[in-house]
């Protein structure tokens, strides 16, 4: 596979204020000023979001806080529940009903294994690390509970969810600092860095199945780059233990083929190139629609919800939240 340097942007006047990404970094600051990216119409409320809500109203009756009707009491009712003046009044007893509230949590599992810190224009890493940081600041100013859940190829550091601003605080504090380690680790590697990658993969999504109830909806940030049989069995158990959503991080090289040209790679006895003339261009695109193909065929027969990064930002939001994924 071809490593490409990430072009460097010199920055604008527009973003003094903030330190931001150069395409290989992840800065602090722009985790954290990812809380202003998105306004409050893109938030729902008083509807059902499935079976794990947030501080949001549902039409399910249950023992909420917010009163909705009486009726006679029936066996196995709360006694807590009786409205003991209707009762004097109607000589029967009466219980209080009210609107049902459960809390919505949302586990982010974010792929930083090494398959991730490679990119055209930015590192897929950086991207999925900039797409938590959003998500994870939407979910929590919604009301919901966010946690995190980051691999790399040698550790795991998880976040439990909470709804508190200091909870996403640490979130971002997490990706940056897994982020730096990883790349540190990556470019101290071998070449030779897919079966390992891969594995980190598979574990995270069997903690993901293997973590409770807890963990809420997972939504996977990440690459697939090694769609497998074991993938595929990981993720169609993974759809059937947990509400789940896939966000497909890719690289534009990943989906269109290169320009005729000669190109320049790393390996392990040092830097070669090759030159893709048109036949191999076409051939090149031809693989690469196929991939997209399988991943469109194998989600959509699994009815599994799979969303790229080429989506808007607002696109997404709304998909996730059509899918009662996010409030």
């Amino acid at each position: 596979m071809a490593f490409f340097k990430p072009k460097q942007h010199a920055p604008s006047s527009t973003q003094a204020a903030v330190t931001l990404s150069n395409g290989t970094s992840l800065p602090l600051a722009q985790l954290l000023n990812a809380r202003f990216s998105h306004s409050p119409q893109h938030q729902r409320s008083n509807s059902v979001l499935g079976p794990w809500l947030g501080p949001f109203r549902s039409q399910r009756r249950g023992h909420g806080l917010d009163f909705d009707d009486m009726r006679p009491y029936q066996h196995g009712d709360d006694v807590r529940h009786i409205d003991w003046k209707a009762t004097a009044r109607h000589n029967d007893v009466y219980t209080r009903m009210y609107k049902e509230e459960k809390e919505h949590v949302v586990t982010l599992a974010v792929d930083f294994t090494s398959s991730m810190f490679t990119g055209s224009e930015q590192l897929k890493s950086v991207n999925a690390g900039l797409l938590a940081a959003k998500l994870a600041w939407h979910i929590s100013n919604a009301g919901a509970r966010c946690g995190i859940h980051i691999q790399s190829d040698d550790n795991a550091v998880q976040l439990p969810a909470a709804n508190a601003e200091q909870s996403v605080i640490a979130i971002c504090a997490a990706l940056q600092k897994q982020f730096e380690q990883a790349q540190h680790a990556r470019k101290a590697a071998s070449i030779d860095f897919n079966s390992k990658a891969v594995e980190a993969q598979i574990s995270q999504i069997d903690r993901m199945i293997n973590g409770g109830r807890t963990l809420g909806v997972i939504i996977l940030i990440g690459g697939i780059d090694n769609f497998n049989a074991t993938l595929k069995l990981k993720l169609s158990q993974l759809s059937k233990a947990r509400s789940m959503a896939v966000l497909y991080i890719s690289d534009p090289i990943e989906l269109t083929a290169v320009p005729v040209g000669r190109y320049r790679y790393r390996t392990e006895k040092g830097v070669a190139s090759i030159h893709i003339g048109k036949s191999q261009q076409q051939l090149i695109q031809e693989n690469l629609q196929q991939q997209q193909n399988a991943l469109d065929d194998f989600f959509g027969h699994q009815n599994m919800l799979l969303i790229r990064n080429t989506a808007s930002e607002i696109a997404l939001l709304n998909t996730l939240a059509y899918h009662g994924l996010i409030p």
